[in-house]
């Protein structure tokens, strides 16, 4: 009768890529009444028996592929894994995160155990390297793509749909935007829907592409010449003071104000008359008020 040293040695002889499974109580048996001449098993036999064991059952194949190649060949695992490695910092560069070496390796290891689509590795890279929580008020974005795409929400939302975005909302979106699992489009039809929620008026405008941002311009540009700003960028149009303008009660409707009514209505504003245009006005009217008195000809 051979001892169990033996018939582990026949194993590492006549099953090489299995040897790592010795490790596990279930198969280490299987695998040792395989190549005993007591008992034996048939290739099929062994096949058979094989997949029917609980720890085949719960390992896919590109698990037990890998975790095969590392006992067998761990020359070839190291290369797969090198050249992995050498991608998965590349995508990292391009969405803009950085992955301490640890988590690198846990990375590489189980996008190649599990065989992970490149989808799957940008989120992992995303969750791991940039967090679940958005930049803090004051703080750098990102660069590459995972920065560019919520800076791009962020303006779409504040600026162009003006219905404005949490922070966290804009980061969850930009990550998705950045691992290819949601489009820029898809964030346009989403911020959409919100416009009409709010602005009703103007649906049939959305429906057509056109954003309440571009609807809205003029009164934009209309408010940094009244209230002297130099660029329309000092005009936030989600700012509550404009929201009168923007959506005016006009009875049982609601409606933008006219650009007279808006312009009546900017200059209505306290910070208005600081301007040097309200000074020159004031200027203006108190004259012709004193000529009107006839105490100036």
């Amino acid at each position: 009768m051979a001892t169990t040293e033996e018939l582990e040695a026949q194993v590492k002889a006549q099953y090489p890529a299995y040897v790592y499974l010795l490790e596990e109580p279930e198969l280490r048996q299987l695998l040792l009444d395989a190549v005993n001449p007591d008992i034996g098993f048939s290739p099929e036999e062994f096949t058979a028996k094989f997949q029917a064991s609980e720890w085949y059952r719960t390992h896919s194949d590109t698990e037990r592929q890998w975790d095969a190649l590392l006992a067998a060949d761990p020359a070839s695992a190291n290369r797969q894994s090198q050249e992995r490695l050498a991608d998965m910092r590349n995508m990292a560069a391009q969405v803009g995160v950085t992955i301490d070496p640890t988590t690198e390796a846990y990375l590489v290891d189980l996008s190649l155990r599990f065989g992970w689509t490149d989808t799957e590795i940008r989120n992992r890279l995303l969750y791991h390297g940039a967090g679940a929580a958005p930049p803090a008020e004051g703080q750098a974005t990102p660069g590459g793509d995972l920065g560019t795409a919520y800076d791009e929400i962020r303006r779409l939302a504040n600026t162009e749909y003006l219905v404005g975005i949490a922070p966290q909302d804009a980061w969850t979106w930009a990550q998705r935007v950045a691992a290819g699992s949601m489009t820029m489009d898809s964030v346009k039809i989403a911020l959409g829907d919100v416009a009409r929620g709010r602005f009703s008026q103007l649906a049939g405008l959305i429906d057509q592409g056109i954003t309440p941002g571009s609807y809205f311009a003029p009164y934009r540009q209309m408010i940094a010449d009244e209230m002297e700003l130099g660029s329309v960028d000092g005009v936030n149009l989600l700012d509550p003071k404009w929201a009168d303008m923007l959506s005016h009660p006009d009875g049982k409707d609601v409606r933008a104000m006219t650009m007279s009514e808006a312009q009546a209505y900017v200059r209505k504003q306290p910070e208005w008359d600081k301007t040097s245009r309200a000074r020159s006005m004031g200027a203006g009217l108190a004259n012709e008020l004193l000529r009107g008195f006839g105490a100036i000809a």
